[in-house]
């Protein structure tokens, strides 16, 4: 899954956007904390992508050329790309939804119609 994810991204195609929600000067993550998460440890390069990764084709523009490029990416980490691939992933545009508070409409855990705190809404579910 995270190859994939990282593909998707390198490869240009759209990725849910991350949810967060600010409490105390501080941005909690409600859905996206693995995207995240992944995305970090391949800058870091803490992971290769997986040996079945299909390969990216790019449009790049050679001598004032726009030329279709294929990239093997399989089994590589960040740092294994060629120099000129790896600025892509710099320029991945992430989507971010931003909540100051949610009230909570229907909850198993939570209080109805109460505001919760950013670190409790993980155990409710909002409608």
């Amino acid at each position: 899954m995270k190859s994939l994810l990282i593909h998707s991204l390198l490869s240009g195609f759209p990725v849910n956007p991350i949810y967060v929600i600010e409490c105390d000067n501080v941005l909690y993550t409600l859905d996206g904390s693995q995207r995240t998460s992944t995305c970090i440890e391949f800058l870091n390069n803490k992971f290769a992508l997986s040996k079945d990764t299909p390969n990216i084709i790019l449009s790049i523009k050679e001598n004032g050329e726009l030329l279709k490029k294929e990239y093997e990416v399989a089994e590589k980490s960040l740092i294994d790309l060629t120099p000129r691939f790896r600025p892509v992933f710099w320029l991945v545009v992430w989507s971010f939804v931003y909540y100051r508070t949610i009230q909570i409409v229907k909850s198993k855990k939570c209080s109805i119609g109460r505001i919760m705190e950013s670190r409790l809404i993980a155990n409710c579910f909002v409608l």
